[in-house]
């Protein structure tokens, strides 16, 4: 109904389909990968790999805003 509606509106193109419909398979893609990844993984490693993530976002984050922490000083 959504797809329907927005298409009649103008809202939806064939080329916002085509790109809906690659991120959808791709999600699908990524999600059945990574649960096959952490079903193998040990409670140790998960908790590795997670807290690697947030040092690593963390670190991406304050870099990306390190012109307003200078100002701050």
């Amino acid at each position: 109904m959504k797809i329907g509606t927005y298409t009649a509106f103008g809202a939806l193109n064939q080329r916002l389909l085509l790109f809906g419909i690659s991120a959808g398979v791709g999600a699908l893609m990524s999600n059945w990968l990574a649960k096959r990844l952490i079903s193998r993984m040990s409670e140790h490693n998960f908790r590795a790999v997670v807290v690697g993530f947030m040092a690593l976002s963390g670190a991406v984050m304050t870099w990306r805003q390190r012109e307003t922490l200078l100002g701050l000083m």
